[in-house]
């Protein structure tokens, strides 16, 4: 039998969206084997990413078992995790429902974060040199 987490979710702990959205996940789901990984706070774990083509800057990164997903995939299997309980947590489980309904709602989403960040004035994920 395995130990420990065998998902993670990297993603950015600077983006509230970002940080509410996968804080909920785990309370709900009450799996121990959830590791949620706050991207600017491990750089080593981002330069790892980076060697397989994946930034989670450029979207949230989810390692279940030997596969990793990104960004419209990633939030897809996400939202399969999580049991929505209100009706914004409805719309975006159906949004990220199929992946042609993830392909076409990601980008918005992914731009929304962009904006906030903007605001925010936060910079991009750094990663260890």
């Amino acid at each position: 039998m395995a130990t420990g987490p065998q998902i993670e979710v990297i993603y950015d702990g600077a983006c509230p969206v970002c940080r509410r959205s996968v804080h909920r996940l785990k309370p709900r789901a009450g799996d121990p084997r959830i590791a949620l990984i706050d991207a600017r706070a491990a750089p080593d774990r981002v330069a790892e990413l980076s060697e397989r083509g994946l930034d989670p800057d450029v979207g949230i990164v989810v390692k279940a078992g030997e596969d990793y997903f990104s960004g419209a995939e990633a939030t897809r299997y996400l939202a399969g995790l999580h049991v929505p309980s209100g009706r914004l947590e409805r719309l975006v489980a159906w949004c990220f429902g199929t992946p042609r309904r993830a392909a076409l709602a990601y980008p918005l989403l992914r731009a929304l974060r962009r904006m906030l960040l903007y605001l925010l004035r936060r910079g991009p994920i750094k990663k260890s040199p």
